[in-house]
């Protein structure tokens, strides 16, 4: 293990609301009883104090400033998770300006793109791409901030791709005394990167890491409606003759639609990604449509017809060659719908059994719910079929592939909650089903302790290894919600962990 000394020493102090880096007399911003919200509005926290810090010094005072006051202190970034993975009554830590980025060729073998939490997305993509690179696998939102999609252990695209977590070479860390920590694979071991690479903000602060990437590659996309029955039939198959397959059903729908691609020599036929005219009318369209089924669906009897008008409206199909950036990040619109999501990983065998039987279940609940209650709006099933996972909180720890079913709708109607959980419950029942630690689950009955149960050796596991590197003994950077399924004891102010 690695650790990075700094040649200048910086220490943190109180000035009424702020946090003082003495290096150059620069206060931190801060703002006291700020209210944070995610996107969809599922979960709301309102700290004692909100930083935004402009540099590293930055967020070490204040990370040393929540030691000496004994404060717990979480980060946020661009509030796509749907759990309560950060809420705390004391600091919280935004990131964005945070965002410097270099590729860095060195070692011709293993290039690697260097990137500060605070990091869009889109702005990785910008510095990789026009250095002719590409991430081996990538997340649909360009918005959504590296260090949040690292540490949520977010899923990539593509049949031999494993979570994001995996494409790290090494990782900064601010540990709980303000130290910074860099743990890296050529130096240490698999066990401690495997922890440290998906760590929900348990082992301290990112500040930055370093990901693998590769030269860009073009694919064809095929975008398309299929028959329902048959498709889910022929799953194996229909997967594993291509780099990557997604399924996108809307209920009562008698059709799916599957979008695929391959690589390919081929030139590019299409680069509407920048488009903006393409990105505004998706959003008006998106929202539009939301605001309409929305009217609709407050009368049950029209909720099939609305469900299927939607599928016709939205689903189209394409045969296209793009870069590997455009087919990734393809929806244009999804990030302006404030929609309330489950999302469940479910290992496969060679049949597939696991994944047939979970669409199964969500078309039997469905059926049975609309009959009587109608349905929530905007409600979607999204399957993606992907590798296993090397890091240890993994919903796909340990899985030679996975497939990930996310069912999203309007949270604000009460039935979704209802369904989504009814769904939840019986998806559990499946052997090695688990949630995906950035969707909604605390409203699944009995959630705690299915997953401590389910999870018992990978939590164990990244305790032990948590124990050993000593980054955070005092449970400072711990939330409640966190600490109620990893079997942590954390009072108001930050005690010492029990195991």
């Amino acid at each position: 293990m690695n650790f990075v000394s700094q040649t200048a020493s910086v220490s943190a102090m109180i000035h009424g609301n702020t946090a003082q880096s003495t290096r150059n007399n620069r206060r931190v911003q801060v703002t006291r009883n700020l209210t944070w919200s995610n996107r969809a509005q599922t979960v709301k926290c309102t700290p004692e104090q909100s930083f935004f810090p402009k540099h590293f010094e930055d967020l070490k005072a204040v990370v040393k400033m929540a030691d000496r006051t004994e404060k717990n202190i979480r980060v946020v970034a661009s509030g796509y998770a749907q759990s309560d993975l950060i809420s705390t009554p004391d600091i919280l830590l935004y990131l964005q300006h945070l965002d410097r980025v270099r590729v860095d060729q060195s070692q011709v073998d293993c290039p690697i793109v260097v990137a500060e939490a605070g990091a869009t997305i889109g702005k990785i993509n910008h510095a990789i791409e026009s250095e002719g690179f590409a991430l081996p696998s990538n997340v649909v939102m360009e918005d959504a901030q590296i260090g949040a999609v690292i540490s949520s252990g977010s899923q990539g695209t593509g049949w031999s791709q494993g979570c994001m977590s995996d494409l790290v070479e090494w990782i900064e860390l601010i540990d709980s005394t303000g130290t910074l920590r860099r743990f890296d694979r050529q130096s240490d071991s698999p066990e401690v990167m495997q922890a440290v690479s998906l760590h929900m903000g348990m082992m301290g602060i990112t500040y930055r890491l370093a990901l693998r990437i590769q030269p860009t590659w073009n694919v064809h996309v095929i975008d398309q409606r299929l028959p329902l029955e048959d498709t889910i039939a022929h799953l194996p198959v229909l997967v594993k003759s291509h780099e990557s397959v997604q399924f996108w059903w809307k209920p009562f729908s008698e059709e799916i639609w599957m979008r695929s691609w391959n690589r390919t020599d081929r030139a590019v036929t299409s680069t509407d990604r920048h488009c903006v005219m393409m990105r505004t009318s998706a959003r008006i369209r998106s929202q539009a449509q939301m605001m309409l089924a929305k009217a609709g669906n407050r009368m049950p009897k029209w909720s099939r017809k609305f469900s299927q008008w939607q599928f016709n409206c939205t689903m189209e199909s394409s045969d296209r060659v793009v870069s590997i950036l455009n087919a990734i990040h393809c929806r244009r619109a999804c990030h302006c719908l404030q929609a309330g999501s489950i999302q469940f990983a479910f290992p496969l065998s060679e049949d597939f059994h696991e994944a047939q039987q979970a669409f199964e279940m969500v078309k039997t609940n469905i059926e049975a719910f609309s009959e009587q209650f109608g349905l929530p709006a905007h409600l979607n099933l999204h399957a993606r079929f992907v590798g296993g996972s090397q890091a240890t909180l993994s919903p796909t720890h340990g899985m030679e592939h996975a497939c990930y079913l996310y069912l999203s709708g309007d949270h604000s109607d009460a039935r979704w909650a209802e369904l989504t959980a009814q769904i939840a419950s019986e998806w559990l029942k499946i052997s090695g089903a688990t949630i995906h630690w950035a969707s909604s689950f605390q409203h699944i009955p009995g959630i705690v302790p299915i997953l401590r149960e389910k999870l018992s050796k990978q939590i164990d596991a990244f305790l032990d290894i948590k124990e050993d590197l000593n980054l955070d003994p005092q449970g400072r950077f711990m939330s409640q919600h966190l600490a109620s399924i990893f079997d942590q004891n954390i009072g108001p102010v930050g005690t010492s962990i029990s195991r």
